[in-house]
């Protein structure tokens, strides 16, 4: 009950003209102790600086107002708030005016007065009330701990799919390649679609992140296992054909995945993204039951050779198609393999070859810095642009268009540098232009590396350039206001996503070359020194943001890059004597054991 409430102002202590009199004359009032007072159960303390006691304003004969002595030693006053115990608090309102009247000013009060306080709350100790800031609303309601523990609810989701992604990376592979590709897909389909279900419901953070880690667990068998099929069922000529078309269509989701994400987001709910997830598994699941055969050559061979039921799909092809098909195309045996544990450590062994780990993680750092620039889109474009859900999903466009644009450009490039490495080495030995060089039995003279690492001076750059500039575009108020202004970030952001991704081809493709004879284990190994130290860059970029602002978190990013440089260089000079001495040593090793 507030004491400035209109009934307790009309019924209880009504103020009346008389004002002027001693509190403690107005009915129903007591004085307890100095300043303060009690009716009934009702206990208010009251605290009155000079320029609201009546006693201090005199009458000239003016017409009630205040004496010109008064006026000037009450100019520049500001109430200060007597010291009070503890067990009080303090509410800080703004002053109303004096009212004159006829007989003597009456002071009205009313909830903007500063001199109230109220019994049941805690100050520690006096302070001066402050108008200039009384009318500033706070930018968010809630309290510094609060903001941190929110930045890192939102870090450890990302931070945990990001890191069940790349690790559940080493024991699909080879599960696919020993029990084959259909029961891997179906399983962890399965897995998904029983993470997607609780999704739609949990109640508390610690099971959101364990089904997000197993969702992510479960759909990083998917992109591999498709390459792979495709593998199986395909020749050279055709494959890359294939391949082309694969990547597209990965490519299409790239795009359409923030705007959806978005649009589900402002329009509906944000767990209506894990029903339209759901949704997605069950048909997959479905398709890949009905119609997808198992392709893994050492249990199907070309198709021709029996299966178990697992391993068929349920709508089957007709006989005949079945039969043409058989004729034309010979059983290729294949020897099964063998899952040891060795399998499943390849990946780490793949990284003590130095010009593997070199660029294994040359690549892994540009990524990190790709993806610090992309989780940190969201909170950034908030705030500066003000935009809502539904805008920051097509501000994501833009990236993934640069991620498909570098990419794909950089294959086509890689693919004809070195097809005319190729005509050049064989003018240099005199060999036959008809001779065929194979990518898995390249002598030792040839430059591999030359040839892939060409492209990364201009490229590196770029990147490099526009990771600085990125911070500069968000910095200043006064520009991010002017219409139209978002379109530069939006452009440094496609720039930024083309060149890191254009350079990540690069160095994916050249760890495919050096490690020819298990391609899997050098994707794995790939995939999984990105997401790892991605997952630390989405907790260190939001720190820096936190602590710096936008244009020196991404410059010293951008500065950061440049201790990649040497990397590529070291490559470049000493590359070919470490695969010289590998492949030497692989030879031997294949000697000894057909002895």
């Amino acid at each position: 009950m507030s004491l400035y409430e209109p009934s307790v102002r009309s019924s209880s202590w009504s103020i009346s003209q008389r004002f002027s009199r001693p509190l403690t004359t107005l009915e129903g009032w007591r004085e307890i102790t100095s300043g303060v007072y009690a009716m009934n159960s009702d206990v208010r303390m009251i605290a009155k600086a000079d320029r609201f006691d009546p006693e201090q304003y005199r009458n000239n004969g003016s017409n009630g107002q205040p004496s010109l002595e008064h006026q000037q030693n009450n100019e520049a006053i500001i109430p200060i708030i007597p010291d009070i115990p503890k067990a009080y608090s303090i509410k800080s309102f703004a002053p109303t005016e004096v009212q004159p009247q006829t007989a003597a000013p009456v002071p009205v009060l009313s909830p903007e007065s500063p001199h109230v306080i109220e019994i049941g709350q805690r100050k520690t100790q006096p302070k001066r009330v402050d108008y200039s800031k009384t009318s500033q609303q706070k930018y968010h309601v809630f309290s510094f701990r609060t903001k941190w523990l929110i930045v890192g609810i939102v870090t450890v989701i990302v931070t945990s799919y990001l890191a069940f992604h790349g690790i559940a990376g080493i024991l699909w592979s080879p599960l696919a390649d020993h029990i084959g590709r259909r029961p891997v897909l179906l399983i962890s389909t399965v897995l998904f679609i029983s993470a997607s279900i609780p999704l739609i419901t949990t109640p508390t953070f610690p099971v959101l992140i364990a089904l997000r880690g197993l969702q992510a667990a479960s759909i990083a068998s998917v992109i591999p296992i498709g390459s792979a099929v495709i593998k199986d069922i395909s020749r050279d000529p055709d494959r890359e054909t294939f391949l082309v078309f694969y990547k597209s269509a990965q490519s299409v989701a790239l795009v359409l995945s923030p705007l959806l994400s978005g649009t589900f987001s402002h329009l509906i709910k944000c767990r209506a993204i894990f029903i339209f997830l759901l949704s997605i598994a069950v048909a997959m699941f479905a398709v890949t039951a009905l119609f997808l055969p198992e392709t893994l050559r050492s249990i199907a061979g070309n198709g021709s050779a029996k299966v178990g039921a697992v391993h068929k799909p349920i709508v089957r092809r007709p006989a005949h198609a079945r039969k043409s098909s058989n004729a034309s195309l010979p059983v290729i045996p294949e020897n099964p393999s063998t899952l040891t544990v060795r399998t499943f450590m390849e990946p780490f062994i793949l990284l003590r070859e130095k010009d593997v780990a070199i660029n294994v993680l040359s690549g892994a750092i540009i990524f990190m810095m790709w993806m610090m620039v992309t989780v940190s889109t969201t909170g950034l474009f908030k705030t500066i642009f003000n935009l809502n859900d539904l805008q920051v999903g097509l501000a994501y466009i833009p990236n993934a268009l640069g991620v498909v644009t570098g990419s794909t450009l950089m294959e086509k490039v890689l693919k004809r540098d070195i097809l005319f490495a190729f005509s050049k080495f064989k003018a240099e030995n005199m060999l036959p232009p008809k001779a065929k060089l194979c990518m898995k039995e390249l002598p030792a003279e040839f430059p591999l590396e030359h040839t892939r690492l060409r492209r990364l001076p201009w490229i590196a750059v770029c990147f490099t350039f526009t990771l600085c500039a990125y911070g500069f575009s968000l910095a200043y108020r006064r520009a991010t206001v002017l219409k139209g202004w978002i379109a530069i970030p939006l452009f440094m952001q496609f720039v930024i996503a083309a060149t890191a991704h254009a350079r990540c081809t690069v160095h994916q493709t050249l760890v495919t070359d050096l490690w020819h004879q298990n391609e899997h284990a050098g994707i794995v190994a790939n995939n999984l020194v990105r997401l790892l130290l991605s997952a630390a860059g989405v907790v260190l970029v939001q720190t820096l943001l936190d602590a710096l602002r936008a244009w020196s978190t991404f410059l010293s990013l951008g500065l950061a890059v440049m201790a990649v440089v040497p990397l590529p260089l070291i490559q470049w000079y000493w590359g070919r004597e470490w695969r010289a001495e590998r492949e030497v040593k692989r030879e031997i090793i294949e000697r000894f054991t057909k002895v």
